[in-house]
């Protein structure tokens, strides 16, 4: 369920190589800093719905198992790690951390209120916010 990018392999001390490779309906998780502290983005990989947390909080992956479990309902998929080569998933969340970046939020909810709230090319540009509805509703 989740897909770990080579920073965020590195954070839990697991071997990013040893890794599957894999795409499909997976979490993308990855690292990012801002204001000189570190955050885990999960990124739901069809829609891109995002929760944002941070980093200091979450050592394993079963630890981010069990919050996309309490936050996200909707995600019932067994717990699995892998990694994906999904680069079309990957320039969204460069987009998600730039949007982060240069709107200067102070709290991790309005992190992911931008991101929700802003349209992607990568899901149609749609939001994630519609992009979810769609998913849940099919």
């Amino acid at each position: 369920m989740l897909n770990l990018s080579a920073k965020a392999s590195k954070h839990f001390k697991i071997s990013h190589q040893g890794l599957p490779s894999r795409d499909g309906d997976f979490w993308r998780i990855d690292i990012f800093y801002y204001d000189r502290l570190k955050y885990l983005i999960c990124v739901h990989e069809k829609t891109l719905w995002s929760t944002i947390v941070r980093a200091t909080e979450f050592k394993t992956p079963e630890t981010l198992y069990h919050l996309i479990n309490e936050k996200c309902g909707w995600y019932d998929q067994p717990p699995s790690i892998g990694k994906s080569s999904n680069r079309s998933v990957t320039g969204s969340i460069l987009d998600m951390r730039n949007l982060i970046k240069y709107s200067a939020p102070e709290t991790i909810a309005e992190m992911e209120h931008i991101i929700i709230d802003c349209p992607f090319s990568y899901i149609g540009y749609k939001t994630p916010q519609s992009a979810l509805s769609e998913y849940t509703s099919a």
